[in-house]
């Protein structure tokens, strides 16, 4: 059966590979301003909602009839940095997932959000202190309220779509170099997460996210094979990699 699926921060690029990937539900894509560079499909509806409130998103889960709710807002400025703008960063992380919960609480609908592994990092960041709070906060609504949440939690994610040139795969790909080549990157890959969240949405499979780790140099090498039309690691994660950097060759971020 068709589920009819709201989705937050729908131009990140995340939301874009699910997007892109879910043929089969109403998706109701929804973003603060109106962008240029988004799949178009003709099951997703984009609604422009400049200020996002606990009455907008139980309007939208009202007039839809919404069965499920994806949350893809997120500020993953997880640098420490004397000119971050941290309560930017906290509000982006903390306040869109409080407004869904708190107008979810009266309604059954199942609500999907990200989780990020750099809680369990020592380095301390405004970013890892929003992610803790908003998983308290989120737990907090699941027990109290009995909102039926979903916690994703993920490393670095590569894919297609990502128009942040300060992410790892944009980055080399406009020939910048790494700082640290020999840092180790663990990551998911964008394809894998929304077909795992789409098998749990069409058919009720628990979400499982598959992790990968490599060199952050081992990117920039099979960048430079591909250009050189070197041989390349022909393996299911290099062959992952090389398509999207593929894409990035052509792809304006």
């Amino acid at each position: 059966m068709k589920k009819k699926v709201l989705i937050f921060g729908a131009s990140s690029f995340l939301a874009q590979n699910y997007i892109k990937f879910d043929n089969n539900n109403k998706l109701f894509c929804v973003n603060k301003s109106k962008k240029v560079h988004l799949i178009k499909k003709n099951n997703a509806t984009y609604k422009i909602v400049k200020n996002l409130t606990v009455k907008s998103i139980r309007n939208l889960v009202i007039e839809n009839k919404i069965d499920i709710i994806i949350n893809f807002i997120s500020n993953n400025n997880n640098k420490f940095d004397t000119k971050n703008d941290n309560i930017k960063i906290f509000k982006d992380n903390i306040l869109p997932s409080l407004k869904i919960v708190e107008a979810m609480k009266s309604y059954i609908i199942k609500y999907i959000y990200f989780d990020s592994h750099e809680i369990n990092k020592k380095k301390n960041t405004i970013y890892k202190l929003s992610k803790t709070i908003l998983s308290q906060l989120n737990e907090y609504y699941k027990k109290k309220y009995k909102v039926k949440i979903i916690k994703i939690s993920l490393p670095t994610v590569l894919g297609k779509y990502d128009r942040n040139n300060k992410r790892l795969l944009p980055l080399i790909s406009r020939n910048k170099r790494l700082l640290f080549p020999n840092q180790n990157v663990n990551f998911s890959f964008a394809d894998d997460v929304v077909a795992s969240i789409g098998r749990h949405i069409n058919n009720g499979k628990k979400i499982k996210i598959r992790l990968y780790k490599k060199k952050a140099s081992y990117f920039e090498n099979q960048l430079q094979k591909l250009r050189n039309k070197e041989k390349i690691d022909n393996s299911l994660v290099g062959e992952k990699v090389n398509d999207i950097l593929l894409f990035y060759k052509n792809f304006k971020v």
